[in-house]
């Protein structure tokens, strides 16, 4: 599986984000608050960094 896209939506108080592969499926919707948001885009960046 390769993530072609990461989308977010932006609220408030929360970021809802999702992701789709090469062939448009999507592999994960998940809503966080924006610590949790700050610690997802961390640990994406080192997995990319790999």
């Amino acid at each position: 599986m390769t993530l072609m896209r990461i989308g977010v939506g932006l609220a408030k108080n929360f970021f809802d984000l999702h992701g789709v592969d090469e062939h448009e499926n999507q592999h994960f919707v998940i809503q966080l608050n924006v610590q949790a948001f700050y610690s997802f885009l961390f640990i994406y960046r080192l997995v990319l960094s790999q």
